[in-house]
């Protein structure tokens, strides 16, 4: 279960993110509907939580920077539980939570890196 902060910024969102993953299953269709939605959980949900606590109106940049890339890492099993390398994983779970304020500052440049 994801936290009601995420929750709120998916459903806000909710065309735009069912667009984004039509358009990477069909770019992977390996692409599991499970795993991403694991990886949402365990791993996006912690960062947007975090950075919605000290500036709310954040959030939801680093929530759509964090979807994005994360669909397209999960896509390729680059992070989550099928993951080939998981130094990515291990960045995303321990990098970007202590690098807060730059996520902050610029989601997709510092997410996307």
């Amino acid at each position: 279960m994801v936290s009601s902060a995420f929750t709120a910024i998916l459903k806000s969102g909710r065309e735009e993110f069912n667009a984004q993953y039509a358009l990477a299953k069909k770019q992977f269709p390996a692409l599991e509907a499970e795993s991403f939605s694991n990886f949402l959980r365990s791993t996006l949900d912690p960062l947007v939580v975090r950075v919605h606590s000290t500036n709310p109106e954040a959030a939801v940049a680093v929530a759509q920077a964090g979807y994005e890339v994360g669909l397209e890492l999960v896509a390729q099993r680059l992070v989550g539980a099928q993951a080939r390398h998981p130094w990515i994983q291990q960045l995303w779970d321990e990098v970007l939570p202590g690098a807060e304020q730059h996520v902050t500052a610029a989601p997709r440049e510092v997410i996307g890196a």
